[in-house]
């Protein structure tokens, strides 16, 4: 014999407090709205596989609950972090895990950069600092970016003066 059940059964059952614990205790913590939301995409997004249904959904809900906690980081002024997250939150809205993904990305970028104050052996200072200017310049507000393009070019100058 062969059972069927829908997704909204199975997510309600997955999130009822009894079935897994401190683990839907945590999920169902986020707004009804936020939550119909998720739901909502992993259906969209993997239909007929409730398996990944399921998995996607508490992967975001879990990420949800992460950036609702996230109020700045050690070493990032908060008009930096800020306007990372914001960054984020608009160019995956409703993707909570790509939100976390992005912003852990640009903390550890911006942090490397803030390293990078020095130039290089083989790089001329004002060459090192027209670099930096200039990958700021072309990508205000992403650091990872920022970071790419800085050592690529570094790379290339070497290359270009015999190293």
């Amino acid at each position: 014999m062969r059972y069927t059940i829908s997704l909204s059964v199975l997510i309600a059952f997955s999130l009822h407090p009894l079935c897994l614990g401190e683990e839907s205790a945590r999920i169902a913590e986020i707004p009804q709205a936020v939550r119909a939301t998720v739901v909502e995409n992993a259906k969209a997004n993997h239909p007929d596989d409730y398996a990944t249904q399921l998995f996607v959904v508490r992967r975001q809900t879990e990420a949800y609950r992460v950036l609702a906690g996230f109020s700045g980081a050690p070493g990032i002024p908060p008009k930096v972090f800020s306007r990372i997250r914001n960054r984020a939150n608009e160019s995956h809205p409703d993707d909570y895990s790509t939100q976390l993904f992005v912003i852990r990305r640009q903390i550890s970028a911006y942090r490397a950069l803030d390293k990078f104050s020095t130039p290089p052996q083989g790089v001329a200072g004002s060459d090192f600092f027209a670099i930096k200017a200039k990958a700021k310049a072309d990508h205000p507000d992403d650091y990872s970016t920022q970071l790419f393009v800085i050592r690529r070019q570094i790379s290339a100058y070497k290359r270009m003066h015999g190293e």
